[in-house]
C-alpha cells in the first residue's frame, strides 16, 4: 500500500508551485506582496554599492565647492543606508512569514502522522518515509519547505541581478558578458557531475549512517544504560561504532577527492576569467577610459560574478530540496485510515461473528509467513482464548482481527461481510483492545481511559471500570486522584505506575469504551495469579454478552472461555473447550500441567 505512493516524483516546478501553494493557503497573500519589494531592493542595495565609489570619484573630480560636494557624496550614501536597512527588514519579515508557515503546516504533517494506516506506520518503508518527510519540516529554515519558498526568492533576486549587471557590463563590451557567463556554466557542469555521483552512491553510505545514529541513540538511551554497563558491552559498542566509522570516512575520502578536483577546475577558469576581465580594464585604461569609469565596471565585473553564483548555488539547493519535498509530498500522499474500505454499514447486532478464511500473510522484508492459509470462526457472544508459545502469531492474528494488518490473501468476515466493505475507522469502533505493548500518554490519568476531548463522561462507568481493572485503591491513594498527570514528559508531577498497574490503567480503557468485541492480548503478564484470578473474577461478569478474545502464555485465564485454540507456528493445532482439551492430553494439557505447578509454587511462596 505504502509502497506505491512512495514512488511519485514530482518535478522541480510542479514542487514549488505547491509549497507556495501552500504558503498561501496557510498564510495569505502577504508574503507574495514582500517578495517583489525584496528581490528590488535585494539587487538596488548591492548595485547602490558598485556604483558608489564611481560616482564619488566623478563628485571630486568635479568643480563642485566643498560643501556641494559634501552634500552629494551624504545624500548618495544616505540611500544607500536607507536601502541596507529596507533590505535588512524585509528579510525579517520574510524570515518570520515562512518561519509561521513552517510551523502551520507541521499540524497537518502530524495529522497525517496519527491517521496514517498502522501497518504502513509500523513497516521498514513506512519509518523510513516518516524520518524523510520530516526532515521537511523539522530541519530548520535551510532545509525543507520553508528553505523551498526562501530559496525561489533568493533565485529571483539572481536573476534580476544578473541581467542588471549584464546589460551594464555589455555596454563596456560584449565579449565580456560572454566570458562572464562561460564561467560559471562550466562550473555548473561540474558541479552536476558531483551532483550525479553523490546521489548514485547514496545507497552505499546512507545505511552506514543509519547504523551510526543508532548505535549512537543507543548508547544515549537510558533504559539501555543499565544494560550496557551491567554487561559491559561497551567495548562492543567502541567496536562496532569505529568499524561504521572508518567505512563512513573511506567514502568521505572519496567525496574530498572529487570535490578537491572541482575546486580545482573552478580555480583555473576564474584565473582565466580575471585575466582576460582585468586585462581589457587595464588596456581600456590606456585607451582613455577615466578612473570613475574603471572603478565602476570593476565593480560590476566583480558583482557579476557573484550574481552567477547565487542563481547557481540557490538552484543546486533548490534540486537538493526538490528530493526532501518529494519524499514529504509522497508521504502526505497516502490514504488516511479512515478513506481505507467502503461504505457498507456497520451491522447493528450488539455481538458480531468474526470469520477469517484462508488467511496468509508475511511481515514486510520477511520471506518466511507467519500464517498460511489460516481458518477460524469465532461465534457471537463467545469467550475465545488464543494460547501458544512466543513466535506462533498470537498478537499477529490480533492484528489481522482488528483490521490493523492486511493479509496478502484470503478475508476476514464480520457477521459474513468482508470488512474490506466496512470504512476502516468505524470497524474499529467495533473494538476494545489492550495490546502487549502497554504504555501511556502524558496526560491525566482520566483522559487516558475515556480518550476523549469532551468534557462530559459517565462517571458511574468510570468508576465501574477502574474498579473491575484493580485500580481503585492506586488512584484513591494519590493526591489529585483520577486528575494526577501521568509520567513526566510534560509535568513535573507526573506519576510512573508499575507494570502491571499500567496493564490495569489499559484494562480500565478497554471497558470504557463502548464495543462489541473486547480483545486482551497478555492483559495479565505483570500481575501476580492471585490478582490475575481476582481481576478475571470482575471482568467476566463486565463483558457478559459481548464477544471476546483472550491471548496468554498464562492458561490460568483461559479457564474463564468457552473455547481455546492452541497456535504453533501460525497454524491451530488444537481447539476446545478448557475440559476438551485436558482430556486431549496434547500441547495444551502439558503447558497447563506444568504452570500449574509453578503457579502453585508461587502462590504458597506469598502465603509463607
Amino acid at each position: 500500500m505504502i509502497g506505491d505512493n512512495l514512488k511519485k516524483k514530482y518535478g522541480l516546478i510542479k514542487n514549488i508551485i505547491y509549497c507556495h501553494k501552500k504558503l498561501k493557503e496557510y498564510r495569505g497573500g502577504k508574503y507574495f506582496i514582500l517578495v517583489p519589494l525584496f528581490v528590488l531592493t535585494s539587487v538596488a542595495v548591492p548595485l547602490s554599492i558598485a556604483v558608489l565609489p564611481s560616482v564619488v570619484i566623478k563628485i571630486l573630480l568635479s568643480k563642485f565647492d566643498i560643501f556641494k560636494m559634501i552634500s552629494i557624496v551624504m545624500v548618495v550614501i544616505s540611500i544607500v543606508c536607507i536601502l541596507q536597512f529596507l533590505l535588512k527588514r524585509l528579510e525579517i519579515v520574510a524570515i518570520n512569514e515562512t518561519f509561521l508557515f513552517r510551523v502551520s503546516i507541521a499540524k497537518e504533517f502530524t495529522d497525517k502522522s496519527i491517521s496514517i494506516p498502522y501497518e504502513d506506520v509500523e513497516s521498514p518503508k513506512g519509518k523510513e518515509s516518516f524520518q524523510k518527510a520530516i526532515a521537511a519540516i523539522y530541519s530548520g529554515n535551510e532545509v525543507g519547505i520553508e528553505a523551498m519558498i526562501m530559496l525561489v526568492a533568493k533565485l529571483g533576486v539572481g536573476v534580476l541581478g544578473l541581467i542588471v549587471y549584464a546589460l551594464i557590463t555589455a555596454s563596456l563590451h560584449p565579449v565580456l558578458m560572454v566570458i562572464l557567463i562561460i564561467c560559471p556554466v562550466a562550473r555548473l557542469f561540474v558541479l552536476n557531475i558531483n551532483r550525479k555521483w553523490k546521489e548514485n552512491h547514496k545507497k552505499d553510505w546512507i545505511p552506514i549512517e543509519v547504523k551510526i545514529r543508532y548505535l549512537q541513540k543507543e548508547c544515549l538511551d537510558l533504559k539501555h544504560g543499565k544494560d550496557i554497563r551491567m554487561y559491559q558491552i561497551e567495548g562492543w559498542f567502541v567496536k562496532s561504532f569505529n568499524k561504521l566509522i572508518g567505512k563512513r570516512l573511506s567514502w568521505n575520502r572519496k567525496e574530498i577527492i572529487r570535490k578537491f578536483n572541482s575546486q580545482s577546475v573552478e580555480r583555473i577558469v576564474s584565473l582565466i576569467r580575471d585575466i582576460c576581465c582585468y586585462g581589457y580594464l587595464i588596456y581600456g585604461v590606456y585607451g582613455g577610459m577615466d578612473i570613475a569609469e574603471f572603478t565602476l565596471y570593476l565593480g560590476i565585473i566583480s558583482g557579476f560574478s557573484s550574481w552567477v553564483e547565487k542563481i547557481f548555488n540557490s538552484y543546486g539547493e533548490l534540486l537538493d530540496n526538490n528530493m526532501i519535498i518529494n519524499d514529504y509530498r509522497s508521504y502526505m500522499g497516502q490514504k488516511d485510515y479512515w478513506e481505507i474500505g467502503g461504505d457498507k454499514e456497520l451491522p447493528r447486532e450488539k455481538t458480531h461473528t468474526i470469520t477469517l478464511e484462508d488467511i496468509w500473510y508475511t511481515y514486510p522484508g520477511t520471506e518466511e509467513p507467519v500464517f498460511e492459509g489460516l481458518n477460524l470462526t469465532i461465534k457471537k457472544g463467545e469467550k475465545l482464548a488464543v494460547v501458544g508459545m512466543n513466535g506462533s502469531g498470537k498478537s499477529t492474528l490480533i492484528k489481522i482481527i482488528c483490521g490493523l494488518y492486511k493479509p496478502q490473501k484470503g478475508r476476514v468476515l464480520l457477521d459474513g461481510i468482508d470488512i474490506k466493505e466496512f470504512n476502516l475507522k468505524e470497524y474499529y469502533s467495533l473494538y476494545s483492545v489492550v495490546f502487549q505493548e502497554v504504555f501511556a500518554f502524558a496526560f491525566p490519568i482520566i483522559d487516558n481511559i475515556i480518550c476523549s476531548t469532551s468534557e462530559s463522561y459517565n462517571e458511574k462507568k468510570l468508576s465501574e471500570c477502574i474498579d473491575v481493572a484493580g485500580l481503585k485503591d492506586k488512584i484513591d491513594s494519590l493526591q489529585n486522584g483520577i486528575c494526577s498527570n501521568m509520567l513526566k514528559d510534560l509535568e513535573d508531577d507526573g506519576i510512573n505506575l508499575s507494570g502491571g498497574e499500567m496493564q490495569k490503567l489499559m484494562l480500565a480503557r478497554a471497558l470504557y469504551k463502548e464495543s462489541s468485541i473486547v480483545i486482551l492480548d497478555e492483559p495479565t503478564a505483570a500481575l501476580d495469579p492471585i490478582a490475575e484470578f481476582e481481576m478475571y473474577q470482575k471482568y467476566n461478569s463486565f463483558i457478559k454478552g459481548k464477544t471476546s478474545i483472550f491471548i496468554s502464555h498464562r492458561l490460568s485465564s483461559t479457564v474463564f472461555c468457552d473455547r481455546i485454540i492452541f497456535l504453533k507456528a501460525g497454524k491451530i493445532i488444537e481447539d476446545g473447550s478448557h475440559e476438551e482439551l485436558i482430556r486431549l492430553k496434547g500441547e495444551y494439557a502439558n503447558m497447563y500441567e506444568l504452570q500449574a505447578y509453578y503457579y502453585q509454587e508461587e502462590v504458597e511462596a506469598d502465603v509463607c
